[in-house]
């Protein structure tokens, strides 16, 4: 089966829960064999109607529309102790979060600031830089082509949520035009994904190229932009790499250790099916983590669900990601890669592996965030999007807002994390320990302390920021 992106869940399509497809894989294969992964039992179906919003909603239009909440990018800063930090003066200026995403959006710009506008933030200050890393004329951007559109929606997610946590953070996007023979062959690796027949050798190639575009496109990062946070929302079950292929993984290493060595710290989703997606032609459940989060040098960024009120309160703790339809936020043990040094402290727990995720951010379709979007003129609006894909850039966010607050690159910040972790007191790290759920079916519970569900847990930014700064990128 091709590979697929992590990309947010589109909330009002619960029917057909999307995870974008940079790789082959769109909406029908997830629903053609994931089982639910909450105990909660099945959704209510949504009340039919337009799947976007005119202006923005507040959490009890989308409950009224979806049966799902939704949050503001005022909400979601005010959960995460980031507007406290904004009163201090601490708001990204003088820092620069870079965005992977395939081919991006003809209307990124633009939403970028319609949604800053409506937020109340500063006007963005953006920077596209274009990658033609596959040869062959690049494809003319069709919003009829599902893929295309898919993308296009990931690319402003993740502009929109870095900036919501960081609003005066120059933004790069790093964009790889993709040629349109690239975009035939999603078509077919989806074809062949969402049918009984084998795995195509054509398909699983196409992940392998992949692999290599996303480390090409992180090497231009570190030598041609000026970026302090990179945020990657794009992932490849390891699982899926032959023996090859797999070994491949180990020689993009250098890619990501150079990454930090120059003090850029380079965050990645860990994926929205769980710990254990449904793979294969028969969709069973097998146990993996996603390339590049796996990587020792990445920051692995896990999945929660985030209770809040109107006025942006917690109404319960933060738990697991874990919802209908067999979503939720990846983590396991690597097959690819060792065990980092920083994890010597869990090693009872990872053993000689590298374990994901490190930390995990908002990510449930209920209580999505509203990304407003454009670039599909017949659905043009304000969309609550979730995902690991919401939580990675959110995370980058806060990363440059420490990188603000230390005066300098933090470069792979997970060490200065996890000695913080084992701190356990909040109060004075602000990392928040998250002990409800389990990642999926046949997923890790959340336990006290580390665990493969939720990394160390979650963050109240405005004391992990001041915490990470005084202790990372030494």
């Amino acid at each position: 089966m091709p590979i697929t992106m992590m990309r947010g869940i589109l909330v009002p399509a619960m029917a057909a829960m999307v995870l974008l497809s940079a790789c082959g894989a769109d909406a029908s294969l997830e629903s053609s064999g994931a089982r639910s992964t909450s105990s909660a039992g099945p959704a209510e179906p949504p009340v039919p109607g337009p799947t976007t919003f005119p202006s923005p909603p507040t959490i009890a239009d989308c409950l009224a529309r979806t049966r799902k909440a939704c949050y503001s990018a005022d909400l979601v800063r005010k959960a995460y102790g980031v507007d406290a930090l904004a009163g201090a003066g601490v708001t990204g200026k003088g820092t620069t979060i870079a965005i992977f995403d395939f081919s991006g959006s003809p209307t990124a710009t633009k939403d970028l600031e319609v949604f800053s506008k409506a937020s109340g933030l500063p006007a963005p200050n953006i920077t596209i830089h274009q990658q033609d890393l596959v040869k062959g004329p690049v494809a003319a951007f069709d919003p009829r082509n599902e893929n295309m559109l898919d993308t296009a929606e990931e690319t402003s997610l993740d502009l929109q949520a870095a900036h919501a946590m960081a609003p005066d953070a120059e933004l790069v996007l790093q964009q790889v035009n993709l040629p349109a023979e690239h975009w035939k062959k999603h078509r077919q690796g989806h074809q062949q994904s969402t049918s009984s027949a084998p795995a195509d050798p054509v398909s699983d190639r196409l992940m392998a190229d992949e692999a290599a575009i996303v480390a090409d496109a992180v090497d231009e990062v570190i030598s041609e932009t000026p970026a302090d946070v990179l945020s990657i929302s794009y992932g490849y079950p390891e699982v899926q790499f032959g023996n090859k292929d797999i070994a491949a993984l180990n020689t993009y290493h250098p890619v990501f250790q150079q990454a930090a060595d120059k003090g850029v710290t380079v965050l990645a989703s860990s994926g929205d099916h769980g710990a254990a997606p449904p793979l294969g032609p028969e969709h069973s459940r097998v146990r993996t983590v996603q390339w590049p989060s796996s990587d020792p040098s990445v920051l692995a960024v896990g999945g929660t669900r985030v209770h809040l009120d109107q006025a942006g309160e917690r109404t319960a703790a933060d738990e697991v990601w874990d919802e209908p339809g067999g979503w939720a936020g990846g983590g396991g043990l690597s097959r690819a890669f060792g065990g980092a040094g920083f994890q010597a402290p869990i090693r009872q727990i990872t053993g000689e592996h590298r374990g994901v995720p490190d930390l995990a951010m908002s990510a449930a379709s209920d209580g999505g965030l509203l990304v407003y979007q454009t670039m599909d003129p017949a659905n043009a609006g304000w969309l609550p999007i979730g995902g690991t894909s919401e939580a990675a850039p959110l995370l980058a966010g806060v990363v440059a807002l420490a990188v603000q607050k230390a005066g300098k690159r933090l470069g792979l910040v997970a060490p200065a994390i996890y000695r913080l972790a084992s701190q356990k007191d909040p109060r004075a790290t602000g990392i928040i320990d998250l002990t409800r759920g389990r990642n999926g079916v046949d997923g890790y519970e959340a336990v006290a302390g580390y665990d493969l569900a939720s990394g160390w847990g979650t963050v109240d930014a405005s004391t992990f920021v001041p915490a990470l700064a005084a202790h990372a990128g030494d």
